[in-house]
């Protein structure tokens, strides 16, 4: 499964998690394959880096 990261509106059914004053929010069925990720931001390739500690990683 590979997740993105976007800007969006919230659903009815996401969950949310909120990190150092930032609001998160994921799908409820994709939350339900994630234990921890940890989003990361590489300036040499100006891209974001979603890492699944339970799962594949993503970029964006």
């Amino acid at each position: 499964m590979k997740f993105r990261l976007v800007l969006d509106e919230p659903r009815e059914h996401d969950k949310f998690h909120e990190v150092r004053g930032l609001k998160f929010a994921i799908d409820a069925f994709a939350a339900s394959f994630v234990e921890s990720i940890t989003v990361d931001y590489d300036s040499y390739e100006d891209s974001f880096m979603v890492i699944n500690e339970a799962g594949p990683n993503s970029a964006c």
